[in-house]
């Protein structure tokens, strides 16, 4: 019985050794000292339906180089999610496009923050105990679309999936709780 569980816990641990999401990912301190200066793509993907909807250019490869360039070692990409997505399903050629500006990044070497951003408000502005449901149900199937999508990439591409919450003073310590299930 002895040699049956060891025999097994090495087949077990051999298979999660081969597995690339099972290596040792750095500590956060690792990829804090690795992130250096940021710079932020702003007023582009995160605008709702259209990325040059407010007067910029859709990011470029040689806008991305050119951040590179200047000496920034970390990229962030805020994006719009919902309003490129009906029934919770995220639309391809959304992904597809988020994917471009993500690869101009990576390529760059710059470690990569792929965010949710306003979007209409739909998560920011629902920090509410009847809202909870609804926004962590659009948050697992969002970030479950965005994870299986992105799950090929490195250490270097990061997700946050919450910006800029409304918390207010009146309400803080709830509102905080139900960001945290969020």
């Amino acid at each position: 019985m002895a040699s049956s569980k060891v025999w097994i816990a090495t087949v077990v641990t051999s298979v999660f050794a081969s597995l690339s999401w099972a290596k040792e990912l750095p500590t956060a301190n690792e990829i804090f000292n690795k992130m250096g200066f940021g710079i932020n793509i702003g007023n582009t993907m995160e605008v709702p339906g259209n990325p040059t909807g407010w007067g910029n250019k859709f990011p470029t490869e040689t806008y991305i180089d050119s951040v590179k360039a200047a000496g920034f070692s970390t990229i962030r990409i805020p994006c719009a999610w919902d309003s490129h997505a009906k029934d919770g399903v995220i639309n391809q050629s959304w992904m597809d496009s988020v994917q471009i500006v993500v690869d101009y990044a990576m390529r760059a070497g710059l470690v990569t923050i792929l965010n949710i951003h306003w979007d209409g408000g739909w998560l920011e502005e629902n920090l509410k105990e009847e809202k909870e449901d609804e926004v962590n149900a659009k948050q697992k199937a969002y970030w479950t679309q965005i994870a299986t999508h992105f799950k090929n990439y490195n250490e270097n591409l990061l997700f946050a999936s919450a910006n800029e919450p409304a918390t207010t003073d009146g309400n803080y310590r709830n509102e905080s709780k139900i960001l945290e299930t969020y």
